[in-house]
């Protein structure tokens, strides 16, 4: 079991840098507006600017660094989502636990994207 919550962090965690990543260098947005978006990644990057701004300046700190809370979040729900699959599917039968997940991790996305409403300070 603990095996596919690592398994779904990680999947999530590293799905998550890369698609931010992506859309952080095609819409030329700061990885702390992409945070800022939705509702949903909102509080994990508040918390981490409060905590960057204690330790280092802003100003110093290198801007694709802020995907590490986005990243982190979505790694949160992937971990839950494997910790489901490990309760619906016996070990030896699911053999396609990496397609699940990553058919969640884009399930995921468009209902962040689409339905989260986004953050208005």
């Amino acid at each position: 079991m603990v095996k596919w919550i690592q398994k779904g962090f990680m999947t999530f965690f590293i799905l998550s840098l890369l698609l931010y990543s992506a859309i952080m260098l095609a819409t030329k947005h700061s990885a702390e507006y992409l945070g800022m978006k939705d509702l949903f990644h909102v509080i994990p990057m508040f918390v981490f600017n409060e905590m960057v701004e204690k330790i280092v300046s802003s100003a110093s700190f290198p801007d694709g660094l802020y995907l590490i809370p986005i990243a982190v979040s979505d790694g949160m729900i992937g971990a839950f989502i494997g910790l489901l699959c490990a309760l619906i599917f016996p070990h030896r039968k699911a053999k396609f636990y990496f397609s699940i997940l990553v058919s969640s991790f884009i399930l995921f996305q468009l209902v962040i994207f689409y339905l989260v409403p986004p953050f208005m300070p």
